[in-house]
């Protein structure tokens, strides 16, 4: 049987890394209790995704990520082995054996399982507070029925009632005894009145082969008439022709006495006419495009002459254009440096303002004095910082010696206060041996509750298991027979009850086939009976009895045969039954020759029933024999078992049985190991408890005589404890005196470097801010102000001089944009001088715009001019060859 020895909740629902362990031997239940929320319900889950997998969602993955979802476990498995397992949250081999590394198929370990489903686990071990309540509501739901409710809330088919009241609404939907709309009985009415329709619509052999008969005639009757009809309506199509051509007869006539009139024409082509005409039309549209081309080249001739332009001006195109650019650039430049000279001062007034409020008495001039290259003020900078560093450690020296000198007198009265430890090495060795065995009282205490339970299982266990009487000791002496030997009974047993299933559905088939066969034969007789050839003979015979009875009245003058006058009641005299038997007889022969087909079948059917009848005996034979053999069987088993005095049940219960008999003697065991166990530990307690009173006595710590084994181990802790915390408490004051009389030492020493430092930062001091005018004595911070004021004048003087430098930069750019512009005015525009630069230049500009497109236009007008000559000279070619053939179509005609 399968043991889990522990569920791992590594990453799962609101645990991380915990353990739960099941491995105690001692245990054969283990509970899992906590508060609401404490996650019991989760733990479940944890379990069944573990053994089952996750699926594809989890409401645990509130805390960990999703796909980093793990739960891992322990399973002892029916032959001792250990089995470690950890199921990951992932798509492919998330079940990993840990002892091996390697990914674990999910058959393996439902073999291991017994092959249980995940829905027959949750069945049979989860029980959770949903499948509770659901379980419950069935209970409510069922109300009286008991059995019903009960099935329901063990099979976890809490629905079973609903189930079953839809099971009946859909059995009265489909069939009810005095019903007329349930589905199966409107099934059976319908067909019922489909059988009625189809003896209706039969019809006899004469019958059906006179109607066929007529079908015939009338088929070939519509044949010939379709056959009239067609040579009528190709009749009609021959003279509808000849009418319609009599009207073109009279004006062919009239034609040929015309043309006779004509007498002797030319023989001009079909297309004579057409070409002339379209000769002339060509002609006169030639003639009209000639005339508006000759119109448009005299106005292009008339416009080229009017056009004008500058070749120079354009020749120099890229001079314009970056004359013409630049204008705007020296525009706005001149525009600029009249607000440069406002700025440069107001930037000069304001580092006069500066200084004034820095030093009265200094000029702009006499300022440049005081300034400082980058070293000197990154010197200054530093010697400021190292300055007031140099200040805060000689205060902070200062303190640290007056705290440490303090803290040294204080803790010198703390150890003169202090008790002195005794020595607790033997009473420590005491706890220390006690530890190793654990919580003895506890344990003890544990171990005979696990006496008594496991007595009184053992005990509730036997009077459980039914078919012994005896005491355990008995039971354990019993030869029970091996599972080997009972799995055999089981199985011969199986096969014999196998057997006579196999045999009863034999039968039941073949009762079925006759039955269906009957059905078959009755539906082919139900038109009309179908005589065999054997009731043909029968008839045949009876009417040559009859045949003998009339020669016997009427030759011999004898009685009539009563048996043959009974054969047919109703007649009568024999005269009449004789005609009734030969009619009987000729009847029977016609059916069999008109209808030898079906008589053939149904005798087919009935030879086929005789057939399953003999074979349904055969089986039923088999079957009786099989009982016999069953029951000798079971006889074996009994007397097996019969020699132990006890009655068994079948083979599989047995097993069963026994297997809770070899559980039952292996819970017997448990329970004398479990005594010894308990007896061990009564004599460490009472041991233990000598040597630690003998300890504390020792030290002088008195010991109460009824103190129990718990309370001198509790008192034994507490007297080493205090005196292991005064040995730390002196240990710890001795170690900080020697610290603080080091650290007094480490001040004294700092405090004198830290002055000695002090001295040679003055004398730097006062020879670096020698150039700004100040005494030694100054503090950093107002030199650092000085200077950060000084730098703001500079910067306004900066200024100034760099807006000044851009003033004579435009002014020198401008007067040489002046010299180019009129350099190019005096070739290209000399009329344009007396203008500015800028003016010129953009004046330059719409000149050659205006150039540019003047020859653009020009150069459009004479392409235009070529492409319209080209055009009159082509269109006079063609106004000839026109005219030559229209010449030559005249000369044709007055031939």
């Amino acid at each position: 049987m399968m043991k889990i020895d522990a569920l791992k909740l590594v990453a799962f629902g609101p645990f991380t890394d915990k353990v739960i362990d099941f491995s105690h031997n001692r245990y054969g239940l283990h509970i899992v209790f906590g508060a609401n929320e404490a996650g019991k319900s989760t733990a479940l889950r944890a379990l069944q995704g573990l053994l089952y997998g996750f699926g594809h969602k989890v409401e645990d993955a509130w805390l960990h990520d999703y796909n980093k979802l793990t739960v891992g476990g322990a399973l002892t498995l029916p032959n001792g082995e250990l089995l470690n397992l950890t199921r990951y949250k992932r798509r492919k081999n998330d079940l990993i054996n840990e002892d091996t590394g390697e990914p674990l198929d999910q058959t393996e370990l439902d073999t291991i399982l017994g092959r249980m489903g995940r829905e027959a686990f949750e069945h049979a071990f989860g029980i959770s507070h949903n499948s509770l309540r659901l379980g419950v509501e069935s209970v409510l739901a069922a109300g009286g029925d008991l059995g019903h409710a009960l099935f329901a809330a063990t099979s976890g088919l809490n629905t079973l009632k609903l189930v079953m009241t839809k099971l009946d609404e859909q059995q009265s939907l489909l069939f009810a005894p005095r019903a007329q709309k349930a589905n199966i009985n409107a099934g059976i009415a319908v067909l019922n009145k489909l059988r009625k329709d189809q003896r209706d619509a039969s019809a006899s052999h004469h019958q059906w082969k006179k109607m066929k008969k007529g079908l015939d005639d009338l088929l070939q009757r519509e044949v010939e008439g379709n056959a009239h009809v067609e040579a009528l309506a190709s009749k009609i199509s021959l003279l509808s022709r000849h009418r319609d051509a009599l009207k073109f007869v009279a004006a062919r006539e009239q034609l040929e006495k015309d043309f006779i009139e004509l007498g002797v024409v030319p023989d001009l082509p079909d297309d004579f006419s057409q070409r002339r005409v379209g000769s002339q039309v060509a002609i006169k549209q030639s003639h009209q495009v000639i005339k508006n081309l000759s119109r448009d080249l005299a106005d292009i001739d008339q416009k080229l002459e009017k056009l004008t332009y500058d070749e120079e001006i354009i020749a120099n195109e890229k001079l314009i254009k970056i004359l013409a650019d630049e204008a705007n650039v020296h525009t706005q430049a001149t525009a600029d440096s009249k607000g440069l000279r406002a700025r440069i001062y107001q930037h000069k007034e304001s580092a006069q303002q500066a200084l004034d409020l820095l030093r009265p008495g200094l000029s702009l001039d006499s300022v440049q004095a005081f300034r400082l290259s980058k070293p000197e003020k990154g010197k200054i900078h530093r010697l400021g910082a190292k300055g007031a560093k140099l200040e805060a450690s000689v205060d902070s020296s200062c303190k640290a010696l007056h705290t440490a000198k303090a803290n040294l007198e204080k803790a010198q009265a703390e150890i003169d206060q202090l008790e002195k430890p005794k020595d607790t090495s033997a009473l420590a060795d005491g706890l220390t041996r006690a530890a190793e065995y654990g919580k003895l009282e506890e344990r003890l205490a544990d171990a005979e509750t696990q006496v008594a339970l496991s007595r009184q299982q053992v005990n509730a266990d036997l009077a459980a298991l039914g078919l012994w009487s005896g005491d355990i000791s008995g039971l354990e002496r019993l030869a029970l027979p091996t599972e080997e030997t009972m799995r055999r009974f089981e199985i011969a047993l199986a096969e014999a009850d196998q057997k006579l299933a196999d045999a009863e559905k034999e039968s039941l088939r073949i009762l079925e086939q006759v039955k269906k066969k009957e059905m078959a034969l009755s539906e082919l007789t139900q038109i009309r009976e179908l005589p065999s050839v054997k009731d043909l003979k029968s008839h045949r015979s009876l009417r040559d009895r009859g045949w003998q009875s009339v020669r016997t009245v009427w030759l011999e003058g004898g009685e009539a045969d009563l048996d043959f006058m009974a054969a047919f009641p109703g007649s009568r005299d024999l005269a009449q039954a004789y005609e009734k038997s030969v009619l009987r007889a000729d009847d029977t022969s016609d059916v069999l020759r008109e209808d030898a087909e079906a008589v053939a079948h149904a005798d087919a059917i009935r030879v086929d029933i005789g057939h399953q009848k003999a074979s349904h005996n055969e089986v039923k034979t088999r079957r009786e024999a099989l009982e016999k053999d069953r029951i000798a069987l079971w006889n074996n088993w009994l007397g097996l078992w019969e020699p132990l005095g006890i009655q068994p049940l079948t083979p599989r219960e047995m097993i069963a049985w026994a297997g809770k008999a070899g559980e039952l003697r292996r819970k017997a065991s448990d329970l004398r190991e479990r005594q010894i166990i308990a007896d061990h530990l009564h004599a460490h307690i009472d041991r233990l408890r000598l040597d630690v009173t003998a300890a504390l006595e020792h030290i002088v710590v008195n010991v109460a005589e009824k103190m129990s084994y718990a309370a001198i181990i509790e008192l034994a802790k507490r007297t080493v404890q205090h005196n292991d915390q005064l040995r730390q408490n002196r240990l710890d004051l001795e170690l900080r005196m020697r610290a603080l009389k080091e650290e007094i030492d480490a001040s004294t020493q700092r405090k004198r470097e830290v002055e000695d430092n002090l001295r040679g930062w003055s004398r730097d001091w006062a020879q670096a801010i020698s150039k700004l005018g100040f005494s030694g004595d100054v503090r950093p911070e107002d030199v650092s102000d000085f200077v950060l004021a000084l730098d703001d004048v500079f910067t306004e003087l900066e200024k100034a001089k760099e807006k000044g430098q851009r003033i004579d930069a435009i002014q020198h750019n401008h007067k040489a944009y002046a010299q180019r512009v009129a350099d190019a005015v005096a070739r290209l525009a000399p009329d344009l001088k007396d203008l500015e630069p800028e003016a010129a230049a953009m004046e330059l500009n719409v000149q050659l715009s205006g150039d540019k497109e003047r020859r653009q236009e020009y150069r459009l007008l004479e392409n235009e001019k070529r492409r319209k000559s080209s055009a009159l000279s082509k269109e006079k070619e063609k106004l000839a060859a026109l005219e030559e053939t229209l010449r030559l179509l005249c000369m044709d005609a007055r031939t």
